[in-house]
């Protein structure tokens, strides 16, 4: 009542702001204003994605891919964690499978036959120096074969030809971003989706 009185408008706190000034300067806003607080149904799909893709990081529920958009392959430390999170942030259920050396993969090859499935390889005197910062980061001092250059070498060579078997296609990611890594896959994904139409 009192801003009514000494002509200053009064704006309830639980309304649009935007739509209040709006109306106040007489001016549109502008189509993108209050855009990021949207709940839409791309932001459910959003959270979707990022919840799966949570349940799927590093071999966790390997054995039950088939919701996945995208699967990420690759020895340790070759950003399958950090790309697979980028990638459900713009929407894309996403599950890393760590590649090791040696060992049974934990997934049926077969099962993924119609899937978009992408390995990611490094040079690999840049992981052995990635892995041995990690080691350092956990106080490890240790030397193992997790970072013998030798046995990295084979370690590489090994997934790519895991990948190379299944038809699966690598992306080096030496000294590249994870938007640049993420923007790769995700063409991939749609040239693969157009590849597999009506399969």
């Amino acid at each position: 009542k009192l801003s009514k009185e000494i002509d200053v408008p009064c704006i309830e706190p639980l309304k649009p702001i935007i739509t209040e000034f709006a109306d106040y300067l007489k001016e549109s806003p502008s189509p993108g204003a209050g855009k990021q607080h949207v709940i839409d149904e791309e932001y459910f799909q959003r959270i979707e994605a990022i919840n799966y893709t949570i349940a799927h990081d590093d071999g966790q529920s390997a054995e039950n891919l088939k919701n996945a958009d995208i699967i990420l392959i690759g020895p340790s430390r070759t950003s399958k964690s950090p790309t697979s999170m980028y990638l459900a942030y713009k929407g894309f259920k996403t599950a890393n499978v760590p590649y090791v050396s040696g060992t049974k993969p934990l997934f049926n090859p077969e099962d993924l036959k119609n899937k978009c499935v992408v390995g990611l390889s490094i040079c690999s005197t840049r992981l052995v120096e990635i892995r041995k910062n990690r080691l350092l980061s956990l106080s490890e001092k240790h030397h193992t074969e997790y970072v013998d250059t030798e046995q990295v070498e084979k370690e590489m060579l090994e997934a790519r030809r895991f990948c190379a078997q299944n038809k699966w296609p690598v992306i080096d990611i030496t000294n590249k971003s994870i938007e640049e890594i993420s923007a790769r896959i995700v063409q991939m994904y749609h040239d693969w989706r157009k590849s597999h139409r009506g399969v």
